[in-house]
């Protein structure tokens, strides 16, 4: 029996991340006997989501700010680590704590892979950059490539985000399609489906514009959006700015969130950024052609251009809302991209990915 000890900040949200804690520790465990122990040190409530059943958690609040706050993260970590022995560490935290962290735990007892689920240069997507800033960003990530260096095995998500690092122990592993059906979906409703957290980095906003100009033409058609939702970012507002409220329905999480997608003919992103683009695997896998941005690092590995579904340039918006109109008016085109994307979805499936998971841990051993 294997005894993992995982490392993040929270678990007790509803978005990609804890989806895949769950998936994986309940495959883990139930099909292949590993003993799992999650640390995590920002949670925000004790109310999970996701089912975490088959894995033990340890939830600790770090105090302090600054070093301070460093030095007591680090005291925490050394210390379940202590009391788990766990045969190895793996950390999930893409915050500048989670990155350093491998320079402080590597010796010869501890084996370590680090996880990174998101593009490694978000930042220069959500902010504008000083110059000072970006002297300070440089230094900070030669300082990351160091520790980094020091893991037995970094995992990324995508061929792509391998490039954005300096290390040669990186491998891909992507995310599994979590749920079990795959079939075609019979696209006759008209209704459109966006999935994800109701931040920044998913273009939510740039999305509802897309939407306007579509139900110009499309006015019987309706935008199902699903996700947590965030009153700061005025999403709903926005929504009836552009007159959009009989077209676009805002929706909260929901665990079989694939019944959704049977409800729907066609998936919409518009991700500034992706680690991956989970949502993108789990449309397709439902039968649906997607549409999305050729955004930083994950669709361009999913969706094969005019085969199950379109790439589309950069905050083209333009383009996408052709697309967009393309799809809608032509049902044996979305039925074609529909079947397309199920096939293509294959190598995403939840044994199949395991498996890749399972030969990482033992080949560490």
């Amino acid at each position: 029996m294997k005894n993992l000890l995982y490392i993040t900040p929270r678990l007790d949200g509803s978005g990609g991340l804890p989806k895949m804690f769950s998936v994986k520790t309940k495959y883990l465990v139930e099909k292949m006997g590993y003993q799992i122990t999650i640390l995590t040190t920002n949670a925000r409530s004790n109310f999970y989501f996701f089912d975490f059943s088959k894995a033990t958690i340890r939830n600790q609040l770090i105090p302090g700010k600054g070093l301070f706050y460093f030095y007591n993260y680090l005291k925490i970590v050394k210390q379940q680590i202590k009391e788990q022995n766990p045969d190895i560490i793996v950390i999930v935290d893409n915050g500048l704590k989670g990155l350093l962290l491998p320079y402080f735990l590597k010796n010869k007892k501890n084996t370590l892979i680090f996880e990174q689920h998101s593009h490694r240069y978000y930042a220069d997507f959500e902010e504008k950059t000083s110059f000072l800033k970006k002297i300070k960003q440089k230094v900070l990530n030669s300082f990351v490539d160091i520790s980094i260096a020091k893991v037995d095995q970094l995992v990324v998500l995508t061929p792509e985000s391998k490039l954005e690092w300096k290390t040669k122990k990186c491998i891909a592993i992507p995310n599994p399609v979590w749920f079990t059906p795959f079939y075609q979906n019979a696209l006759t409703q008209k209704r459109a489906i966006a999935v994800g957290r109701q931040v920044y980095e998913k273009g939510f906003d740039l999305l509802l514009s897309i939407w306007k100009k579509v139900v110009a033409d499309y006015p019987d058609w309706i935008l199902d959006v699903y996700g947590e939702k965030d009153q700061e970012l005025g999403l709903e507002k926005l929504a009836q700015k552009l007159h959009l409220e009989k077209n676009v329905h805002f929706h909260a999480p929901v665990l079989s969130i694939f019944e959704k997608y049977k409800e729907a003919s066609v998936f919409l992103m518009t991700s500034r950024h992706e680690g991956f683009g989970m949502a993108l695997i789990e449309a397709m896998a439902c039968g649906l052609p997607c549409i999305a941005f050729d955004c930083p690092t994950g669709p361009r590995e999913i969706i094969e251009n005019g085969k199950n579904g379109f790439l589309i340039p950069m905050f083209d918006q333009e383009e996408y809302a052709i697309k967009v109109k393309e799809i809608l008016a032509q049902m044996d085109l979305r039925l074609q991209m529909g079947n397309q994307a199920v096939q293509s979805v294959e190598r995403f499936k939840l044994d199949v990915v395991m498996q890749q998971w399972d030969a990482l841990y033992n080949s560490l051993q």
